[in-house]
């Protein structure tokens, strides 16, 4: 990997959309996705845009199940990246066994 981590993720996302269709990154919200998050908006703001950036709401019985919603698109609408919400509805015994 090298040195630079900015260098190596950006490589490998570039990589990635040449030789995948319609690639997609997964964004939590968390530490690992939102630097990925952050190396794509570098990249964007030099023309590249072959990644789609998605993140999933977990349901369950109508309530929505992740806390921090808000601050993660907070944090990429703040890098200028559009994020599809996906809802994704699970089964309630599957919650209960996760708390």
């Amino acid at each position: 990997m090298g040195s630079n981590p900015d260098q190596h993720v950006k490589r490998v996302l570039m990589e990635i959309a040449d030789t995948h269709d319609n690639p997609i990154l997964a964004y939590s919200g968390g530490m690992d996705s939102g630097f990925v998050l952050r190396c794509l908006a570098d990249l964007r703001k030099k023309g590249f845009d072959k990644i789609d950036v998605y993140y999933g709401t977990f349901y369950s019985s109508k309530r929505r199940s992740v806390k921090d919603k808000e601050r993660a698109f907070n944090f990429a609408h703040r890098l200028g990246i559009e994020v599809k919400d996906v809802k994704l509805h699970i089964d309630k015994k599957v919650v209960d066994e996760s708390v």
